[in-house]
């Protein structure tokens, strides 16, 4: 090992839909050896693929509503304006493969990067669905109904965009949530740690805000678990 290299990777799993990098990611990390990226990313995939409907296409759908938020929030705005005040600048590098932005600009800026683990139950949206934000008119077809809501949500710069706000009836769901790690921690005092505990607890606090607007909260210890309910 120490004296070979490595030439190839194939990656495969059944009914996710993955990304058209992600054996080179993964080849990559092996030449690199980062062996702890390659572990962590293989238990993230094995986890996302072993539910139904898989998790991983919902990575997928916020990743393409990160890129689509920050073409909006960037319209006249530097990227440490959209940093600072709006949802992050999304960054092509991934970390664990995952949607990454950079949040807070200059010296004090910090990498996140979203991933999902165990949690209470959450509902997704149909699979049609390749986006939580509405590019079409913001209209529930009556086979969706029970699927699915659609609310509005305002950027940073007060433009409003409609997603897509999957019900407490869809017949699609997992015992997942997502999760919003920070490449390195914040430190705050113990008292904002329990306020933000409290908030943050999904049995405490009841979400019914779009499904992105927790990109807008404070981080508690080295992630911040959210909900789409």
């Amino acid at each position: 090992m120490e004296q070979g290299s490595i030439a190839d990777c194939k990656f495969s799993v059944a009914d996710m839909t993955t990304d058209d990098n992600l054996d080179k990611n993964l080849l990559d990390l092996l030449k690199q050896r980062k062996f702890t990226e390659f572990k962590q990313t293989m238990q993230l995939l094995t986890f996302y693929d072993k539910f139904s409907p898989p998790l991983f296409p919902m990575l997928s759908c916020i990743e393409q509503d990160l890129q689509h938020i920050y073409s909006m929030e960037s319209l006249g705005q530097s990227d440490d304006q959209v940093s600072m005040y709006g949802h992050g600048v999304p960054q092509k590098q991934k970390i664990l493969l995952s949607p990454t932005l950079v949040f807070w600009p200059g010296k004090d800026s910090k990498k996140a990067y979203i991933t999902m683990e165990a949690g209470p139950q959450q509902h997704y949206l149909p699979p049609h669905l390749k986006q939580f934000i509405v590019t079409g008119q913001p209209i529930v077809p009556p086979a969706d109904m029970q699927e699915y809501s659609i609310v509005q949500m305002t950027l940073y710069g007060g433009q409003s965009v409609h997603m897509y706000h999957p019900l407490a009836s869809s017949t699609r769901f997992a015992d997942a949530n997502y999760i919003l790690n920070l490449e390195e921690p914040i430190i705050v005092p113990h008292v904002i740690a329990t306020q933000l505990r409290q908030l943050l607890h999904p049995k405490q606090h009841q979400r019914t805000h779009s499904s992105l607007e927790w990109l807008e909260e404070a981080a508690y210890e080295q992630h911040l678990v959210f909900s789409l309910t």
